[in-house]
C-alpha cells in the first residue's frame, strides 16, 4: 500500500535532519463493553485501521480495549506524562460519553474481573485530562479525538471546556476514525488537516483555531535499545526522553577508543525527573514540564539514576548490559563538538552564540539585579534565566543547550574530587561557553544554574556507588 503523506516542516532553525524531526505518540482507547449486546467487530476494525495509519506516519501507537473503572483516567494521564519531549501526542477515545457538572466525561468499560458496576461511576472527566497535557506533558502539540454516543447536551458540555494552549479537541458521534484512516491512506494532507476534514465530514465539533500544520516531521523510533549507526540517530526511552547516538571513535591520545553511547538530546526536564523520583525535594526555577530540572545536588542525581535503572529493569525495558548514567566529561565534550575541532560546533563567530545558547547577556542585565552587572551588553539570547529545553538552535548532531542554560554535571572522576560540570549556564559570561571549558562544584551544590543530561551506554565494570538519601 503506497501512502504519500505531506508533513509540513515549520522548525527551520535546526542545523540537522535529526533536530528537525519530532516524535509522535498515539494512544487509542476502544471501549465497547458497557453490559449490553452488540458486535463491536466493525468498530474494532476501524480503530485498528487508524492505528495502522498512525504507525505508518511514524507514531509509536498503543491500542487499549475496554479500559475499566479505576484505570481510564490513569491510562490517559500516564500516557500524557510519557510523550517525548517536544513531541506530538494524539489520544483517540471511542466509547460512551456523558455530560455532568457542566463537563464531558468518558465512561469506563465494565470491569469483568470484579462485580459488574454501572460504568458511570469512575468516569474520567475531560477537563483534568486536557489539563494533564498542559501541565504534565512535554508535548509541543496534543490532539484529543472523541468518538461515540453522547448525551443530548454534549455541545454545551464541550463548549464549556477550557482547552489549554497547544491542546486541541475534536469530537464526532461516528465516522471520525474511519474518515481519518481513509484520509491518511489517500494522502495529500498532513495529520491536523486530515483530522479537521474527518471531523467536519462526520458532522463533528472542533476547537478553534485548529492547527494548520505539524510542528515538524514525524520520525519513527526503534522499540528496543541497541547501538545506533550514524551520529545523531534518535531513540526515545519509555520515559519520553529523546536520546541521540554518539558513535565510537579513537581517542586523541591514541590510547584505545571511546565506545559509542546514547546522550540526551535535551537536559533532563522537570517532567522526566518527577516521573522517576516524584518525592525528591523541588529546588530551583523548574515549574513547567519542559523546564530543565535545576537546583539538584550531585548525589541526588545518582539517586535518580539508580532508581531509573531499577524501574526500567523491573519492567523489562532495560536490556542486560545497558545502564543509564551521567556522561563522563570526555563523552560530554565529544558530543558537544559534534565532529568539530573549534570552540563552537557552529564555527568561530561568537556573534552567533545567542542563537545557540542561553548565557549572561542583555536579557539578564535588564532584570536590574546588581550582581548581574557583568552580563554581556552586546548580546541578547531572549531569556533572562533558564529557558525551556530546546529553545535554541541545535548542534549538527541534534543536541540542544550544550552551551548555556544550565551547567551540566558529569560523572565524577573520584570520591574526593569535586565533580566536573560542563557547558556553562544562564549566569555565565560568553567566555565560559564552548566545548572545552571545565568548571568544578562541590557535590552538595544546589543552585538554579546546575542540572544534568542523561547518558545510556553499555554497562561498565566500575561505576560510581549508589548514594544514600542522607549523603
Amino acid at each position: 500500500m503506497v501512502r504519500t503523506v505531506l508533513l509540513i516542516l515549520l522548525l527551520t532553525i535546526s542545523l540537522s535532519a535529526s533536530a528537525a524531526s519530532i516524535h509522535g505518540s498515539a494512544l487509542l482507547v476502544f471501549n465497547h463493553d458497557y453490559g449490553g449486546a452488540g458486535d463491536p467487530a466493525a468498530a474494532r476494525s476501524q480503530v485498528e485501521s487508524l492505528a495502522e495509519e498512525l504507525a505508518a506516519l511514524g507514531f509509536t501507537t498503543t491500542l487499549k480495549e475496554n479500559v475499566p473503572q479505576g484505570e481510564l483516567r490513569f491510562t490517559i494521564e500516564d500516557f500524557a506524562r510519557r510523550v517525548p519531549t517536544h513531541g506530538i501526542a494524539l489520544v483517540y477515545f471511542r466509547g460512551r460519553m456523558g455530560v455532568a457538572d457542566g463537563g464531558v466525561n468518558l465512561l469506563p468499560a465494565i470491569n469483568r474481573s470484579k462485580a459488574v458496576t454501572y460504568p458511570e461511576t469512575g468516569r474520567a472527566s475531560i477537563q483534568p485530562l486536557l489539563g494533564a497535557f498542559a501541565d504534565q506533558s512535554g508535548a509541543s502539540l496534543s490532539i484529543v479525538m472523541l468518538e461515540g454516543a453522547v448525551a443530548d447536551n454534549w455541545r454545551s458540555g464541550l463548549a464549556a471546556l477550557a482547552v489549554p494552549h497547544k491542546v486541541f479537541l475534536a469530537q464526532a458521534q461516528q465516522g471520525l476514525a474511519e474518515g481519518l484512516a481513509a484520509g491518511l491512506e489517500e494522502g495529500g494532507m498532513d495529520l491536523p488537516t486530515a483530522i479537521h476534514a474527518a471531523a467536519i465530514a462526520a458532522g463533528g465539533w472542533l476547537t478553534e483555531p485548529w492547527p494548520v500544520s505539524m510542528p515538524g516531521t514525524i520520525r519513527p523510533t526503534s522499540p528496543g535499545i541497541a547501538a545506533g549507526q550514524l551520529a545523531g540517530d534518535p531513540w526515545v526511552s519509555p520515559l519520553g526522553s529523546v536520546m541521540l547516538w554518539c558513535p565510537p571513535r579513537p581517542r586523541a591520545n591514541g590510547k584505545g577508543s571511546l565506545s559509542g553511547f546514547w546522550l540526551g538530546k535535551y537536559e533532563v526536564t522537570r517532567r522526566e525527573f518527577d516521573l522517576v523520583t516524584p518525592k525528591m525535594p523541588k529546588v530551583g526555577q523548574a515549574s513547567r514540564p519542559n523546564d530543565p530540572r535545576d537546583g539538584i545536588r550531585y548525589n541526588d542525581i545518582l539517586l535518580f539514576i539508580t532508581e531509573l535503572n531499577r524501574q526500567e529493569r523491573f519492567f523489562g525495558r532495560l536490556p542486560q548490559g545497558w545502564e543509564y548514567a551521567l556522561p563522563t566529561s570526555e563523552e560530554w565534550e565529544y558530543a558537544s563538538r559534534a565532529g568539530s575541532n573549534g570552540r563552537f560546533y557552529f564555527g568561530g563567530d561568537i556573534g552567533s552564540l545567542p542563537q545557540h545558547a542561553n548565557f549572561a547577556d542583555r536579557s539578564l542585565l535588564l532584570t536590574g539585579e546588581h550582581y548581574y552587572l557583568y552580563a554581556e551588553r552586546s548580546f541578547d539570547d531572549g531569556h533572562a534565566r533558564s529557558a525551556p529545553v530546546g529553545s535554541y538552535q541545535s548542534s549538527p548532531w541534534g543536541f540542544h543547550d550544550l552551551y548555556g542554560n544550565l551547567w551540566e554535571w558529569t560523572a565524577s572522576d573520584g570520591e574526593l574530587q569535586s565533580p566536573v560540570a560542563r557547558g556553562c549556564s544562564w549566569v555565565s559570561p560568553a567566555e565560559y561557553c564552548g566545548a572545552g571549558f571545565v568548571q568544578r562544584f562541590p557535590r552538595e551544590t544546589e543552585r538554579d544554574f546546575i542540572g544534568f543530561r542523561l547518558a545510556l551506554r553499555k554497562q561498565r565494570e566500575h561505576s560510581e556507588p549508589t548514594r544514600r538519601q542522607d549523603d
